[in-house]
This record gives structure tokens, sequence and C-alpha cells, in this order.
């Protein structure tokens, strides 16, 4: 035999039905925020170091992972000589030195 047909006759109109679905989520997730900030005030409120440093250790280690990538990173790019000089190279080193004045002295270092 074929399926009886069945009306739909709601109690309740869908506007109705989804705010209420709406607000007990809302409400789960005030009381879920609740809760946590009822944790991290008590847990403010008896502050050790060993409780600091607890809370900061992943942050600590996030630190150092990410300066560990990015020092590997920068190695890894890091290119050989860019300038290979071929021919003579000459170095002067004679300093000509001039100091003038006496309260407000000017020294001049030229290299001759």
């Amino acid at each position: 035999t074929p399926p009886v047909p069945q009306p739909d006759h709601r109690i309740v109109p869908a506007w109705a039905a989804g705010t209420a679905v709406a607000s007990i989520g809302v409400g789960a997730g005030s009381i879920g925020l609740g809760c946590c900030a009822w944790l991290v005030l008590q847990g403010l409120a008896s502050v050790t170091l060993y409780g600091v440093l607890m809370v900061t250790l992943p942050f600590a280690g996030a630190a150092m992972l990410t300066t560990a990538i990015g020092c590997a990173v920068s190695k890894a790019r890091k290119a050989g000589p860019t300038s290979v000089y071929k021919g003579p190279v000459t170095q002067k080193t004679e300093i000509h030195s001039s100091t003038r004045g006496m309260f407000f002295a000017r020294t001049r270092n030229d290299i001759r």
C-alpha cells in the first residue's frame, strides 16, 4: 500500500523554533564563557611562579620554534658571494688627519 499522507501541522512557527534553538546556543555559550572567566579569575587569585611559568610556557615554546624556523629559512636563502673581483686590488692605508679650532674643533681624516 502507498504511504499515508501526513499533513504538516506544527505547533510552533518556524521562526519561533529557530529563536528557541539560537537562545539555547547563546545560553550555553554564555555559561561556558562564565565558567571560563571564573576559572581564569580563580587562577589569577592564586598566582604562583610555577603557575605563571606554566601559562607562559606554550608562548615561549612557540616563540622559540618561530625563531628557529626563521633562522633556518634565512640561512637557506642566503646566497654565496655576489661580487667576485678579478684583477689587481690596491688598498690605500696612508691617512692624513688635520684638526682646526680650539673650543669647537673639527677633525678631517683624508685617505691619500
